[in-house]
């Protein structure tokens, strides 16, 4: 019995030891402002990245690992000229050209003063996605210098989960942009994405079974020639 206990402990290890693991894939899009140079501000602008130029920080969600998807897991931004409040975007585009929807926003979180701060969020993305950020004080700047190439669109009012934005005239949006060149949005995402890796090898415990099997058939083969004596 405690042989056979042994061997059933050991290959039930084997087959922990071989299971496959959960494998983390992180990313991170988008940048915040890299020094506290700036000097503008915006009391309620939503502000998203429209464009990148060639070289410049990526503002959109990849595509997923195999088999897995992507979540946002923290964020970060800079604060302006005074401490102030600040929040995350998702927008996503809409069959219509150069509109997006708001598909999330983040809870309102605090930066200091010229000071970069990460805040963590758990927001689902799909690729293609794209970042944005809500200022909730005029201390918070949005964006900032870029290159030509980047581009940033910023509504004319704040737009709620759900709600369209894009240029002026058809197809008609819930709110209308500005289009502002050579800048970049002061945002910056890590995404987190969970998929499964490696194979499942086949369970070493038939083995034990085969022997169990064995084991039984020879004990009765015992048994009979007790019997026939």
């Amino acid at each position: 019995m405690r042989k056979e206990f042994l061997t059933g402990a050991i290959g039930l290890a084997m087959v922990l030891w071989l299971a496959p693991a959960a494998s983390a894939d992180t990313v991170t899009i988008g940048a915040p402002s890299p020094s506290p140079t700036s000097t503008g501000t915006c009391n309620s602008c939503a502000v998203m990245q429209f464009a990148s130029a060639a070289g410049s920080p990526s503002y959109v969600v990849p595509p997923a690992p195999a088999g897995g998807s992507w979540t946002i897991t923290s964020w970060t931004s800079r604060g302006g000229l005074g401490d102030t409040s600040a929040a995350i975007e998702v927008w996503r585009a809409t069959p219509n050209p150069d509109q997006f929807r708001l598909i999330t926003i983040g809870p309102e979180q605090q930066f200091l003063t010229d000071t970069l701060a990460a805040h963590v969020v758990n927001i689902p993305v799909l690729p293609g996605d794209r970042l944005g950020v809500d200022s909730g004080t005029t201390n918070y700047d949005p964006d900032y210098g870029g290159v030509l190439g980047d581009t940033t669109y910023l509504s004319i009012g704040t737009p709620a989960e759900g709600q369209t934005m894009g240029p002026p005239g058809p197809p008609s949006t819930d709110f209308d942009v500005i289009g502002y060149s050579a800048q970049r949005t002061n945002v910056a995402a890590t995404l987190t994405s969970t998929s499964p890796a490696g194979t499942t090898p086949a369970p070493a415990k038939k083995k034990c079974k085969k022997h169990k099997r064995k084991r039984a058939a020879e004990s009765k083969k015992k048994c009979r020639k007790k019997h026939r004596k």
